[in-house]
């Protein structure tokens, strides 16, 4: 029964860190060989779930944190490697600098300080743009989408979205 217990345990995270890992599939609505808003959305808008651990339909910013730091935390160890932190800063760069990063040997950022570290930059209110404390659905595709499109034409197109997960 034990065994029985740890090989589903193993499969559950297995499957866990496959689902975190799958790339993103928009689906181009209208045909037109790019994403509008609406097409980013209708595909983004399943993620907020992740997000938003209460299921208040808002995100807080300890539920913000704790799930960014959670992708960018690859193996999952509970400690955020010089490695993982230079793999997923391309959007969170802008706001921790690398001269920022940990200040504990060996270099590693924890869940407190990656937090700590967000807390008094821009980060979290780029995304609260009705400054109401939370983030809600329309809040997070939008500035997500604006992050992905590098020649702000208002659509996405395939390069846009290759690197984007």
């Amino acid at each position: 029964m034990k065994k029985t217990k740890i090989l589903f345990l193993a499969a559950v995270m297995i499957a866990a860190v496959g689902f975190a890992q799958t790339p993103l599939q928009i689906k181009d609505l209208n045909n037109d060989g790019s994403y509008d808003i609406d097409e980013f959305s209708n595909s983004y808008s399943k993620g907020y779930n992740d997000y938003d651990a209460d299921k208040d339909g808002r995100i807080n910013d300890v539920e913000f944190y704790d799930t960014t730091y959670n992708r960018l935390d690859i193996n999952r160890d509970g400690r955020l490697t010089n490695e993982e932190w230079t793999a997923g800063n391309r959007y969170y760069g802008n706001y921790i600098p690398a001269n920022r990063y940990a200040n504990n040997p060996p270099q590693y950022i924890s869940r407190a300080e990656f937090a700590d570290r967000f807390k008094d930059t821009d980060y979290y209110r780029s995304y609260d743009t009705n400054s109401d404390g939370y983030i809600d659905s329309s809040e997070m595709n939008q500035n997500t989408f604006n992050l992905i499109d590098k020649n702000k034409d208002g659509t996405l197109d395939a390069d846009e979205l290759k690197d984007f997960q």
